[in-house]
């Protein structure tokens, strides 16, 4: 069924949340300290706009931990190099979009309208309810 629904894909393509992690304050200033010391090796001399560069750029100076500064952070994830536009006219944000639709629309039918042969009927009846 998960083949033949493809619903693996759907949810890829529907869920709209970005990841989150939790990471506690001293892990944040460790891995900041470390960003810092190792750039020069990390970082590609060439390259002026590779992404980590400019992310490195924006860094400010390594804060300083305090022993009480031990809680959890949340971060959401997100690609701001994400060229955002593009995203909206790919195929399977299309098709992931209309099966959506489809699915709300599903949700919010009568249970009658549903027992109909074919999807046609009932759009075509969930039309006529709807202008009523």
């Amino acid at each position: 069924a998960e083949e033949f629904l493809q619903v693996n894909r759907y949810n890829d393509l529907a869920i709209k949340t970005s990841p989150v992690i939790l990471i506690s304050y001293h892990e944040l200033v460790y891995t900041h300290k470390l960003l810092k010391k190792h750039a020069n090796s990390i970082i590609p001399k060439d390259d002026a706009k590779d992404p980590l560069k400019v992310i490195m750029n924006d860094l400010t100076d390594v804060p300083i931990a305090h022993e009480g500064d031990d809680k959890e952070v949340q971060l959401e994830l997100i690609n701001r190099f994400a060229d955002r536009t593009a995203d909206a006219i790919t195929p399977e944000n299309v098709y992931a979009q209309t099966v959506e639709m489809v699915v709300q629309l599903f949700r919010k039918l009568q249970v009658e309208l549903l027992k109909k042969d074919n999807l046609l009927t009932i759009f075509e009846d969930a039309l006529k309810t709807s202008d009523k």
